[in-house]
């Protein structure tokens, strides 16, 4: 091959596929350059946290870096100049932390342009997870989404299941995923490429789609991931647990949706997240 693919697999947390894949694939199998990062900012995995303890930055939130920066603005900057820019395609593999319950689905952020989205859409389709969520163009440009755009690399993400935990299941068909798209990426020859597990469902990120709280308390869900709620459908109670005297507050659902996040620790502070909805594509 003369212009061999080249794909890069940075990873933040939970790297359970990622370990499966770099003790499965051998070189034989490959047909272009893959690169496996399966932790990405590993002080911050050590310590099982979105930030470093080294410097206190989150990595995704740190791009382009800084090449005489801190620990993760250096970490940021040799990805953005130097892995980045040797991919073709790049896979950002998010497992949801430890803060919230996510639906196991692919990222699909859009733009740059509609080739490029339309391509991305296509690798979401090819990684066969349950959901697939279109995103707004970027969420700032400090993210690895925006690094990639910037470097024309076609890039998807994942959140997979969140609450710090992953299943069995998720891991063996994000696994069986990740070889299916690495075939069509042209990166891993077709006989390791298991077939297609029957599609994917996909819906999308709107500006309203996150619920706050709007007072401090524990949050009480009634409504499960995956849930179609309608507007005005009740999701949960909030206990002012410092003022016993004070009613609990119910929590409407403000329109409709599909509740993809929902928020794991009871206690809530104002502003703080109670879930997400999506809206069907």
């Amino acid at each position: 091959m003369t212009n061999p693919r080249r794909v890069a697999v940075p990873h933040l947390r939970y790297g359970e596929p990622l370990q499966r894949m770099i003790r499965t694939i051998q070189p034989e199998h490959l047909t272009g350059r893959l690169v496996i990062l399966p932790a990405l900012n590993l002080p911050a995995v050590r310590a099982a946290t979105r930030v470093s303890p080294v410097d206190g930055r989150n990595l995704n939130r740190t791009y382009p870096g800084a090449l005489r920066g801190d620990a993760t603005q250096q970490i940021a900057y040799a990805v953005t100049e130097r892995l980045l820019p040797s991919a073709d395609y790049a896979l950002d593999l998010h497992s949801g932390g430890s803060a919230s319950f996510y639906l196991p689905s692919a990222y699909v952020y859009q733009g740059p342009n509609p080739d490029m989205f339309r391509r991305k859409k296509a690798a979401a389709e090819l990684l066969g997870l349950p959901w697939s969520i279109q995103v707004v163009p970027r969420q700032g440009p400090s993210t690895f989404s925006a690094a990639a755009d910037n470097a024309g690399v076609c890039m998807i993400a994942t959140e997979l299941a969140g609450g710090g935990m992953l299943t069995s299941a998720l891991i063996d068909r994000l696994s069986q995923g990740l070889s299916r798209l690495l075939v069509g990426w042209g990166v891993l020859k077709a006989e390791f490429g298991p077939p297609d597990l029957g599609g994917t469902q996909w819906i999308r990120f709107d500006e309203d789609s996150t619920i706050y709280t709007p007072v401090r308390g524990l949050f009480e869900p009634e409504c499960r991931l995956g849930d179609h709620l309608s507007s005005g459908e009740r999701v949960g109670w909030i206990y002012p647990f410092e003022e016993l005297n004070e009613p609990a507050r119910p929590v409407a659902a403000p329109r409709d949706g599909i509740v993809t996040i929902l928020r794991r620790p009871p206690l809530v502070d104002l502003g703080d997240a109670l879930f997400t909805l999506a809206s069907e594509v």
